[in-house]
């Protein structure tokens, strides 16, 4: 049987794996992707693009502040948290009566490029 030791995944004072590559890459990635919805690409590669950031990126972003040092459970973080945002926001923003999935997607991508700032802060 195998057993994970704390120390092995978390570390909330070692360098995050990628360090500051990774961490401008998901704020270039926000900034990036702001322009998509706006570009002139087919319709389904647009959705394409915008579901699989919203559902990837955000967690990331965030999940890179744990400083989790497996990749599988980073991963696993980064998808947990990004679905986790979405319906969040997404109920908020109905109980307020002020559904617009457009406003999902802004506030997803606020949410990457500060975690990715904050991570670069840290580094």
């Amino acid at each position: 049987m195998m057993s994970i030791d704390a120390n092995d995944t978390v570390s909330t004072l070692g360098e995050a794996r990628g360090g500051r590559r990774a961490s401008i890459g998901i704020v270039l990635s926000a900034l990036l992707m702001i322009a998509v919805p706006y570009a002139h690409l087919p319709s389904a590669l647009r959705q394409l693009l915008v579901i699989a950031y919203v559902l990837t990126v955000p967690g990331w972003a965030v999940g890179r502040l744990l400083r989790i040092r497996s990749v599988a459970l980073e991963l696993s973080v980064a998808l947990g948290l990004s679905v986790a945002m979405v319906i969040l926001v997404a109920i908020t923003l109905l109980d307020v009566h002020r559904w617009d999935a457009f406003t999902v997607y802004l506030l997803c991508l606020a949410v990457a490029a500060l975690g990715g700032l904050i991570d670069l802060s840290r580094s």
